[in-house]
């Protein structure tokens, strides 16, 4: 096709089948002269080297980060949990102080926000004037519910929520299976019929639903994951995933190497402990990055060289952080203990 446009560029008035009966034809170098055939091949070999460099380019490209890291470093507000009178605003200007390149408020302390009056466009110029993005909204509407009625409800909810995540400049929303206690393997299709309707409403909105993982509950496993998002036949399904789910839920991290990771744009960063077991683990048993025994120094070049290129989200549901300090210094010390885990891991890249 290269070479085609080429020669299109060189004898306009040729017509496909003209050209490719040149090339066809044994005496075609007697149709098209030394010094034509010699356009041809530069034109061709330029245009060739262009689509090269171009798709090099985009595989190759490297992340722009306040710290100058390759990934970015954002942090998920559940890990402001037990700091309850915190505003959104608080929340926004804490973690961009700290350091972090994103967040993702939850939908609770938004709705407290509009329940003040406030306006979600300000709540994006602060983002910006802050220069902090907007990776994700988290909500847990449930809409995988069996029962049709109150799933209805739930749908009224996610809608509401993705309008949020549009006027603030968010183009995911966390979708989660909360409500549903264990997965029917014969259902399948339904599940990913009811994923597709969220993708299908948020689509005009500009704003993409994660169907999100957790080890304990019923999406814990990431072939059913795969499974209703490739049965949601919508290009703009997409994954929410998190080391410590992963993990808990009982997959393999070479799982990852089967899904377009350049498709991500945040993957929830945490760690765990090697005890208790793995089917014992809880959330409030996450720790910090680097200090469990996730194999961060592998998984992280593996993932940037398969195309991932989305923030690292902290999420930490851990008590004893929360006891220990205030919401100041878990937020530094998160950023602090992922920044040295990234680091480490990607000292080579």
């Amino acid at each position: 096709l290269i070479t085609y446009w080429a020669m299109r560029s060189l004898m306009p008035k040729q017509t496909l089948p003209d050209i490719l009966e040149n090339f066809s034809d044994k005496n075609s170098m007697n149709k098209i002269n030394r010094r034509t055939a010699g356009k041809i091949l530069t034109t061709t070999a330029l245009a060739t080297l262009t689509g090269c460099l171009t798709a090099c380019e985009k595989s190759c490209s490297k992340k722009k980060t306040k710290s100058g890291l390759p990934l970015g470093i954002s942090l998920n507000c559940g890990t402001l949990r037990a700091y309850d009178k915190l505003t959104l605003e608080e929340q926004i200007d804490l973690v961009a102080d700290a350091g972090y390149d994103g967040i993702e408020p939850w939908t609770k302390d938004v709705e407290n926000y509009i329940q003040r009056g406030g306006k979600l466009s300000d709540i994006k110029k602060r983002l910006s004037d802050k220069g902090l993005a907007i990776d994700n909204l988290i909500g847990f509407a449930r809409c995988f519910l069996d029962d049709p009625t109150e799933r209805a409800k739930h749908i009224e909810t996610m809608k509401r929520e993705v309008e949020w995540a549009a006027e603030m400049g968010s183009k995911n929303i966390a979708c989660t299976m909360w409500g549903l206690e264990s997965l029917d393997p014969m259902k399948m299709e339904i599940y990913a019929e009811r994923y597709r309707t969220v993708i299908d409403f948020s689509k005009p909105f500009g704003v993409r639903p994660l169907l999100e993982l957790w080890g304990h509950r019923a999406l814990h496993k990431l072939s059913d994951a795969m499974s209703i998002l490739i049965g949601s036949q919508r290009a703009e399904a997409g994954l929410l995933l998190d080391f410590y789910h992963l993990y808990r839920g009982g997959n393999s991290f070479d799982s990852l190497k089967h899904i377009n990771l350049a498709d991500i744009d945040v993957f929830h960063i945490n760690d765990y402990p090697s005890t208790p077991s793995r089917e014992k683990l809880v959330d409030a048993d996450r720790v910090y990055p680097g200090d469990g025994i996730c194999p961060f120094n592998t998984l992280l070049p593996e993932m940037y060289a398969r195309g991932f290129r989305g923030n690292l989200s902290l999420e930490i549901f851990n008590k004893t952080y929360w006891a220990s300090g205030d919401a100041k210094k878990v937020i530094a010390d998160g950023y602090r203990k992922t920044y040295d885990v990234v680091k480490h891991a990607m000292k080579n890249v």
